[in-house]
């Protein structure tokens, strides 16, 4: 049996010549003559092909003149091709057998009680009961109204006096008094000071120099106080009393009571030195 290529195989062979082919199971087996045709092995029959066979070749062998030629009828694997659209959905399938009940769950939140029900009806009294044991004093009632006054009694004997009470608030002040009458012109007493008076002297003691300042009161005038202040030029003098000794004298030659003299030994700074006096004159 002779196959164009296009009808058995999908073979196409090289020239103007037409190819024939057979396939088995696996293979693709096919005899080529020198005019490029195909030929299939097997029972020779009348072709137009050019020279015929004059035997039949066994199968699986081309006649003579014929090259045998073969190929796998199943080519490698090819790619994969893309996904197509997704179908459309089929009917609903029966409903398969009711599977084992599961595990039990957990039980739930305990539900708000509800609401409260009519009251039943009251059952017959039961027996009295045994006499119970006397209970506790009770609470004091309140205080019942008060009786009559009954008759008065024979006096009883006079009781020892109690301690004395605390003194009371004190009370308002009373109205002022008429004034009284002048009294008496008493004893005339002793005569005061007058006519205060400071007198001041100041002497200024180069270095290496001493003196004597002298704060005398006016005539008429005694002294009740004095005082007396050295200051230095450099050097600062932290209690000028132990440089500097005043005494009270006389300038009359009476009472030592009219003068004030300050005695400056010497002055050994590099500086002047100055002693001021203070007296307080006044008329006794």
């Amino acid at each position: 049996m002779w196959l164009t290529v296009g009808s058995a195989a999908g073979l196409v062979a090289g020239g103007a010549g037409v190819a024939v082919a057979v396939a088995d199971d696996t293979q693709i087996t096919a005899c080529v003559g020198v005019d490029g045709v195909l030929r299939v092995p097997g029972t020779i029959e009348e072709t137009m092909l050019r020279p015929v066979p004059t035997t039949s070749p066994t199968v699986g062998t081309c006649p003579s003149g014929y090259r045998e030629i073969t190929w796998n009828k199943t080519g490698p694997q090819g790619a994969t091709g893309p996904q197509g659209e997704q179908g459309t959905r089929g009917e609903q399938g029966a409903d398969g057998t009711k599977g084992e009940p599961g595990p039990q769950g957990l039980t739930g939140a305990k539900g708000d009680p509800g609401p409260q029900g009519e009251q039943g009806l009251t059952g017959e009294q039961g027996p009295a009961g045994a006499k119970g044991e006397l209970g506790p004093q009770g609470a004091a009632g309140p205080q019942g109204e008060q009786g009559l006054t009954g008759e008065q009694g024979v006096a009883g004997a006079k009781g020892e006096p109690g301690p004395q009470g605390s003194p009371g608030p004190q009370g308002s002040p009373g109205q002022q008094g008429l004034q009284g009458p002048p009294g008496e012109r008493g004893v005339p007493g002793v005569d005061g000071i007058s006519g205060l008076q400071k007198v001041v002297a100041t002497n200024k003691y180069p270095a290496n120099t001493a003196g004597t300042t002298i704060a005398r009161c006016p005539a008429g005038k005694v002294m009740f106080d004095s005082d007396y202040q050295v200051s230095a030029q450099f050097v600062p003098l932290l209690n000028p009393h132990s440089v500097a000794w005043a005494r009270p004298f006389s300038q009359a030659g009476g009472a030592l009571d009219d003068a004030v003299s300050v005695l400056f030994p010497v002055n050994n700074t590099n500086g002047n030195v100055t002693v001021t006096v203070t007296a307080l004159c006044g008329k006794a």
